[in-house]
C-alpha cells in the first residue's frame, strides 16, 4: 500500500533553481493571483492566493551537507532551509494563502453566498 503525502502542496522535483517549468509555473501562478485580484475588486469577496516555494534539498555526496547537521553553521533544531547555493534540487511547492478577511476568519458574520464566484486555478 503507497504512503499518502504529507502535503498536497509539493508539484515536483527541479534540478535548476530557474528552471523553465518552474518560471512557467510562477508566470500561471501570477495571472491566477491576478484574476482572484480582479473578482475581490468586482464582489468585495476575498479570494485564496498561492504562491511558488521552492525548498533547496542537499542530494547525496552533497560537499555543503556538514554545513547543516548537527554542529554545523547552518543547522537549526525545528527546521533548515537549504541556502539556494548549496542545493543540488529543489522541491517546487505552490501553497494557498488565506487572506485576512477571507470567509473562514469571519466565523461570528451571516455570510451571503448567493453571489460568489468558484476558481478552480488547478484546471
Amino acid at each position: 500500500m503507497k504512503a499518502l503525502p504529507r502535503t498536497t502542496a509539493y508539484r515536483f522535483t527541479s534540478m535548476s533553481y530557474d528552471n523553465v517549468i518552474v518560471q512557467a509555473l510562477r508566470k500561471e501562478i501570477k495571472v491566477a493571483n491576478a484574476k482572484a485580484r480582479v473578482i475581490e475588486l468586482e464582489t468585495g469577496v476575498k479570494q485564496i492566493r498561492q504562491r511558488v516555494v521552492l525548498k533547496g534539498r542537499l542530494g547525496k555526496h552533497n560537499v555543503h551537507a556538514p554545513l547543516y547537521r548537527k554542529g554545523g553553521v547552518h543547522w537549526r533544531f525545528a527546521s533548515i532551509t537549504i541556502r539556494p547555493e548549496h542545493a543540488t534540487r529543489w522541491d517546487v511547492y505552490v501553497h494557498e494563502v488565506f487572506p485576512e478577511g477571507y470567509l473562514w476568519s469571519r466565523r461570528d458574520e451571516p455570510v451571503d453566498t448567493s453571489n460568489l464566484t468558484v476558481i478552480d486555478h488547478r484546471s
